[in-house]
């Protein structure tokens, strides 16, 4: 088959994962169409014995970015991951649905954290010292 090299975003979620959750079994999906349609990749999923029941994404893009028929094909396979038992946990996005994060006068969601079919997430960051919680400036969540 075709080996793939994580590099970049993905590449630090998987080390960062593995480094915090050491004794965690880790799988790894690469979504490989150029115009993100998630379906295909969730129909592997679904169809490999013994996957993991959770599926983290840390990466997607606004609405804009995607063709209706792309954004309705994902909705529909993330609708029948969710029948089948699993949970797909998406970030948030960077900048939330603002394309720009110092101009929030144009809205663009983004996808697929704002499909209702996943778990969208934000970020935060905890200060122990003081025991708070702060969202991270540019996090939607």
């Amino acid at each position: 088959g075709k080996q793939t090299f994580l590099v970049g975003e993905p590449a630090a979620d998987v080390e960062f994962a593995t480094g915090i959750a050491q004794e965690m079994q880790v799988w790894d999906f690469v979504l490989d169409d150029q115009n993100y349609n998630f379906a295909p990749v969730i129909d592997v999923i679904m169809a490999t014995s013994g996957a993991p029941r959770v599926i983290s994404d840390c990466y997607g893009g606004p609405e804009s970015w995607y063709s209706e028929a792309t954004m309705q094909a994902s909705n529909i396979a993330l609708q029948k991951f969710g029948v089948g038992g699993f949970i797909f946990v998406q970030a948030a996005g960077d900048t939330g649905p603002a394309l720009n994060p110092h101009d929030c006068s144009i809205f663009d969601a983004q996808f697929p954290s704002a499909s209702p079919y996943v778990l969208s997430v934000g970020g935060a960051s905890v200060n122990k010292t003081n025991n708070t919680i702060q969202a991270w400036m540019n996090s939607s969540g």
